[in-house]
């Protein structure tokens, strides 16, 4: 009879342990829906606005799902004075080379300090952390003292230059190419190698998820940049997204809400994506960094 109960005691225990795991694993999955349902709501409430009649984008009690709905509001984006494509294109220009030029820097940056020793090398990452406490709006104005200087207020050029070199991005590759063996860069010198050669055909293979992580959080951060274009910017036609979007925004003359929100789905659209491929190395990126 003892054997009996202990073996009933323990059953039981096993029965309640599971069932609190069930208990915890579906109250960590609807707290993530939850939070899930509300990162996503602005979104879908862009894409039911961008899509409804002007008219009836302020009505209440607000619609979630419009009763009539019309494609308008982006045609309309496409057929203005200066058409939402330039716009895009400006973006699209200004985000690539930026992206890559920062990546290959701060690639570049984060080798040398993670893999070569030298003089000052300490103090030089000390001052890379330190950058990456710098707000931008603390660098505007010499920054733009210096671009103007050199002749490049107004172009485009001035919108990737400035701001290529990142310390956030040498300090990510620094931190992920910590965890890459020596004895990569060992064997390709035995080989003859050179070291732009190591890097690029041994070294940037095996840290693919920092560049796909870093290209991504660029990429966003110069896609919605909004103060340094509005700056150093003058011509209309030159304008990025959010600098555009900002003049519908003050336009006395738009009553078209439902415009606004065509033009900023549009705006948002890239960025959405771009994560959701690369999702998997966003992820991967930043958690092997946080691991070292």
């Amino acid at each position: 009879m003892a054997w009996e109960n202990i073996i009933s005691v323990d059953s039981r225990n096993k029965s309640a342990a599971a069932w609190l795991a069930i208990i915890r694993r579906w109250s960590l999955i609807g707290l993530a829906g939850l939070f899930a349902l509300i990162m996503v709501f602005p979104l879908f409430w862009l894409v039911s606005g961008s899509i409804k009649l002007p008219g009836t984008l302020l009505t209440y009690p607000p619609t979630l799902i419009p009763e009539a709905y019309t494609f308008d509001n982006f045609r309309v984006l496409f057929q203005r004075g200066i058409p939402f494509q330039t716009f895009f294109f400006n973006s699209v220009v200004v985000s690539a080379f930026h992206v890559g030029g920062a990546v290959f820097l701060s690639s570049m940056m984060g080798y040398a300090l993670a893999k070569y020793d030298f003089p000052g090398k300490k103090l030089l990452f000390g001052l890379i952390l330190l950058g990456m406490l710098i707000p931008i709006q603390v660098l505007v104005i010499p920054m733009f003292l210096v671009v103007r200087d050199l002749g490049f207020t107004n172009t485009r050029t001035a919108l990737v230059l400035p701001f290529i070199a990142h310390p956030l991005g040498a300090f990510l590759f620094r931190q992920y190419m910590l965890g890459v063996p020596d004895s990569v860069i060992e064997s390709g010198r035995i080989e003859g190698a050179s070291e732009f050669r190591i890097f690029g055909q041994l070294f940037a293979p095996m840290v693919v998820p920092a560049f796909a992580a870093f290209a991504v959080v660029d990429f966003v951060n110069v896609w919605n940049g909004f103060i340094w274009p509005l700056v150093v910017v003058r011509d209309q036609s030159k304008f990025v997204l959010p600098v555009w979007l900002n003049t519908l925004i003050q336009d006395p003359y738009l009553q078209n809400n439902a415009m606004l929100f065509a033009a900023s789905l549009l705006t948002v659209i890239p960025a959405v994506l771009l994560f959701i491929f690369f999702q998997r190395q966003f992820v991967s990126g930043f958690s092997a960094t946080s691991e070292k």
